[in-house]
């Protein structure tokens, strides 16, 4: 059956392109503006205009919601035979990896809402890259060879989106120094890039963050932590 958001006859979307800020051409409802009328065991309901549309969405989500007057969500409408439901994302960077995670054959919104909860998007994402499958099984309901498969099918999209999102120019800008740039330090600010981070604030927190650490997995840890 239709839920609440349904207004007819919706064909089912193509499957998404690998962005971190998908074409709004892949979404029906881009975003919800609304009063929040209930937040809560996993979803929200704004209501506008005189219709209350139930959205389900990860725990992040619904704590930042919880108690606010009014709420924007980003939304994704998944399509099955017999049901429209609607799912919604504080920023397009959440909503864009949760697509991300249901283009993977075994992976439903349900445990995609799950990964979200216990990890945020940016953290996730330098955790695929990197190929920390620990980090990603530590989250419930995700063993270790769902974690190794997230990583298999997603790590080359989101590399490839560090390489669109930078032209590596070999020199640091803002660091102050003349040195070509290593290419952990480059990888980084690319993903940090990928992520949404300007490239000022990109480079500055890499050029931290490589004083103590050398491997890209830890040098994203630190400059995620000097954003």
């Amino acid at each position: 059956r239709c839920g609440p958001a349904c207004g007819g006859s919706h064909p089912r979307a193509d499957q998404p392109s690998f962005r971190f800020v998908p074409h709004l051409g892949e979404i029906m409802y881009a975003y919800i503006i609304g009063k929040v009328t209930y937040a809560s065991l996993g979803a929200v309901v704004l209501e506008n205009n005189g219709i209350g549309y139930q959205i389900f969405c990860s725990a992040k989500t619904v704590a930042a919601i919880s108690g606010a007057k009014e709420a924007k969500l980003h939304t994704y409408l998944h399509v099955k035979e017999d049901a429209f439901v609607l799912y919604g994302f504080l920023t397009e960077e959440e909503r864009a990896i949760f697509m991300k995670l249901i283009s993977i054959s075994g992976i439903g919104p349900k445990m995609s809402l799950q990964i979200l909860s216990g990890m945020d998007e940016k953290t996730l994402a330098i955790s695929i890259v990197t190929g920390d499958s620990k980090a990603l099984s530590k989250i419930k309901g995700v063993g270790k060879k769902t974690a190794e498969r997230i990583i298999l099918e997603l790590r080359e999209s989101i590399n490839a989106e560090q390489t669109e999102a930078m032209e590596a120019e070999g020199k640091s800008v803002d660091s102050g120094r003349c040195e070509p740039l290593s290419e952990v330090e480059k990888d980084t600010i690319s993903l940090l890039q990928s992520l949404g981070v300007p490239k000022a604030k990109a480079e500055k927190a890499v050029a931290t963050a490589i004083k103590e650490a050398s491997s890209l997995e830890d040098v994203a840890r630190l400059a995620l932590k000097n954003l």
